[in-house]
């Protein structure tokens, strides 16, 4: 771990886990009112890019930076999963939930993702959903649900996206669930008329922030 202004190697602290492979970050913030940071991220033992890992999981690290202490080591779920994903708002800040991609490694594919899983890390508690018709599915990304007078919702209230692939027609769509209740009949689903490859990550951004961008573009 080292700060992010600093200038030189020197200001690294480095700290003792066991040896594994870190795969995607979830989210990383600070304790309260103390100088630990904590670290949620996908991680395994083992690790083959061109099969369906079952080993990976959601995993928690504490490290205090004035001992150099690893003061928490543990799994989140048992559940086999990628591409974490918070609510963007609160990235950097202390989270309460994450999404995941639900990985099968009983689908002969790379990445076979099936479903969705929301941790909630003040409860402990691990919802399932499963893609129904058998889709395959990418990434999966959290919008916050929008009130009168431009208000959003908490986090955790909003939906869920996600590009889907259907094995039985060959096509894809864009399937929407309510992220509050984990419901896995979909609040809609968007077909989309050409192809688009599932399995990887994806991206949410507002209207207004496309507009302001676009905005900026068209100056230069």
């Amino acid at each position: 771990i080292f700060p992010r202004h600093a200038e030189s190697e020197a200001a690294i602290c480095w700290f003792d886990a066991p040896g594994q492979y870190g795969y995607h970050v979830a989210n990383a913030w600070e304790r309260p009112n103390t100088n630990v940071v904590e670290l949620v991220m996908v991680s395994t033992l083992n690790f083959n890019f061109r099969r369906s890992n079952s080993g990976l999981r959601l995993h928690f690290w504490a490290f205090d930076l004035d001992t150099r202490a690893t003061i928490e080591d543990r799994v989140l779920s048992d559940v086999p999963v990628d591409f974490p994903i918070v609510d963007s708002r609160i990235v950097g800040k202390q989270t309460r939930f994450i999404w995941c991609s639900r990985l099968n490694p009983k689908i002969p594919e790379v990445l076979a993702i099936d479903g969705i899983v929301r941790h909630d890390i003040t409860t402990g508690e691990t919802l399932e959903l499963t893609l129904p018709g058998g889709r395959r599915g990418g990434e999966v990304q959290f919008v916050p649900r929008r009130y009168v007078g431009k208000l959003r919702g908490t986090e955790g209230d909003g939906y869920l996206m996600m590009f889907a692939f259907v094995p039985d027609t060959g096509t894809s769509e864009l399937v929407v669930f309510d992220a509050s209740t984990m419901d896995p009949a979909p609040i809609a689903v968007l077909r989309i008329p050409t192809r688009v490859p599932y399995g990887f990550h994806a991206l949410w951004v507002e209207a207004e922030k496309c507009d302001i961008e676009h905005r900026g573009q068209s100056r230069l």
